[in-house]
Parts: structure tokens; C-alpha cells; sequence
């Protein structure tokens, strides 16, 4: 019984070291923060919404959600061809190169993403082998899923905004495509069409 009290003393002596404090202090130093939202504000002035979430689960390394939105109606100056519906999800591991959570990284992502568009009026081969046969309108429903890297870098000023910017490309490995009326009657797609391109310039805050 003495021992255990013995035992318990020095605990609660080592809980008031300055060493124990030191080390909860330098602790919180490098996570000033542990959630941080953010919005890519390049794509704003075509109507499109892009907002990432990151959680810094550990000292140098975070993971980060993404989401994107956008509608486009025919006629716009944007894509005036008919009305297009796009919804993607990212989901990143951002390696960051210095000691914390902040400054240049690394992240491989995944990526998925849904496209719609209504009321596509496809053109088939002619009998001399050139696109002039119209055919019905129909809506077109594109369904990819892919991974790529980006690069970036990021900085929390003041402990509290959020600044930062990231480049990178990826490749959708997988692809499902579906019309209301007949899918072989869809356009022949240009080659880079499973290549993904990433641009972003965020500002946001962490909290």
C-alpha cells in the first residue's frame, strides 16, 4: 500500500515537471489547429464551387476532402451547347515536407466524378464517313473514377487564415457511360477525356 502511494506521488510530481509541460506546449505549437476549410476560389467566376476539409491527424501529414459543383445552363457564356451538370469528390493524403503541418506538399488523391448533360444532340457518320446524321437529342450520364498528384503548398497566418494554391493531374482508370435513348449514338471523345487537370488558389480558415 505505501509502494502505490509512493508510485502516485511521483506521477503526480512528473505531471507537474516542466518537462512534461515543455513537451505539451511544443505539442501544441505544431497543432495550433486541427480542422481547416478552405475554398478554391479560381474556378469561381464560371459558377463553379470548389471547398476542401482538412484534418491534420498527424504531425506533418493531414487527409483532406474535397467537393466540386457546378451547373452550366444552355446559352451561357461558359458552355452554351445545352444544360451540364458536373459533381466531383476528392479524397487526398497530403504528405507536407517540413516538420509540420504547413508549407510545400505532397498529396496522391482519389477522384470521383459524375457528369451530366441534357439534351445532347449527337451527329453520326455519313455514308462518306462524315458526322452529319443527326440523331434525337438525349441525356448523357458520364461516371469516371481515377487517382492522381498534386503539389501544393500551404500556410496558416496568424493561426487562423488559411492561404495556399496546388497543381497537379491524374488519369480515371474507371468509366461508366449511360444515355437516355442509345449510348452508341454518343460523340466520338477526344483522347484526354479520362485525363484530370487540377488548379487551385484557396483561401479559407483553420480552426
Amino acid at each position: 500500500m505505501k509502494n502505490t502511494k509512493f508510485f502516485l506521488l511521483l506521477f503526480i510530481l512528473h505531471l507537474k515537471s516542466p518537462t512534461f509541460l515543455f513537451a505539451k506546449e511544443i505539442g501544441e505549437e505544431k497543432f495550433p489547429r486541427k480542422l481547416a476549410i478552405s475554398l478554391n476560389v479560381l474556378p469561381l467566376p464560371v459558377g463553379s464551387l470548389a471547398g476542401f476539409l482538412e484534418w491534420k491527424k498527424f504531425q506533418s501529414a493531414s487527409f483532406v476532402l474535397g467537393c466540386n459543383y457546378w451547373f452550366s445552363k444552355k446559352g451561357s457564356l461558359i458552355y452554351n451547347h445545352n444544360d451540364q451538370f458536373y459533381f466531383a469528390i476528392t479524397l487526398e493524403y497530403r504528405k507536407y515536407l517540413s516538420a509540420s503541418a504547413d508549407g510545400f506538399y505532397l498529396a496522391p488523391y482519389l477522384k470521383l466524378r459524375q457528369i451530366i448533360q441534357k439534351d445532347v444532340i449527337n451527329y453520326q457518320a455519313d455514308a462518306n464517313g462524315a458526322f452529319s446524321v443527326e440523331r434525337p437529342m438525349q441525356d448523357q450520364n458520364y461516371k469516371q473514377g481515377g487517382i492522381g498528384l498534386i503539389v501544393g503548398y500551404q500556410k496558416v497566418v496568424g493561426g487562423r487564415f488559411v492561404i495556399g494554391g496546388f497543381a497537379g493531374s491524374g488519369y480515371y482508370l474507371v468509366e461508366n457511360y449511360t444515355a437516355t435513348i442509345d449510348k452508341n449514338w454518343i460523340q466520338k471523345k477526344d483522347r484526354f477525356s479520362r485525363f484530370d487537370l487540377r488548379l487551385g488558389l484557396c483561401l479559407g480558415f483553420a480552426f
